[in-house]
């Protein structure tokens, strides 16, 4: 029973889009699919506020955060992932001389 808007990026600036808006006040539940480092999550929640709306929670599919990003809300997600990361100097896939891949929405 409740409304459903989401943001997309455009020329590289998070926006809501599509016809939709957030009416001043209007409380605001942010959810994401995956959360690394929480910069969409952080994007999104500017956006809201500008448009008058009033974030009141943050949930994620999956959070791979390792409880090192700092959030203005509790972040509440369905599982939460270790993901072991190295340096490229003690990176076993480097040294091996794997091709590696970029994956993710940023590409970074």
């Amino acid at each position: 029973g409740r409304r459903f808007v989401f943001t997309e990026r455009k020329n590289g600036e998070m926006m809501i889009r599509r016809g939709f808006e957030i009416e001043k006040g209007e409380k605001v539940v942010i959810a994401e699919d995956v959360v690394t480092r929480g910069t969409s999550l952080l994007e999104v929640i500017e956006v809201v506020t500008r448009a008058g709306g009033v974030v009141v929670g943050l949930t994620s599919i999956i959070d791979r955060t390792s409880g090192e990003v700092e959030l203005p809300l509790p972040l509440n997600s369905l599982a939460r992932v270790q993901v072991k990361t190295w340096s490229a100097d003690d990176c076993p896939l480097c040294r091996a001389g794997t091709d590696l891949v970029k994956p993710g929405s940023r590409g970074n």
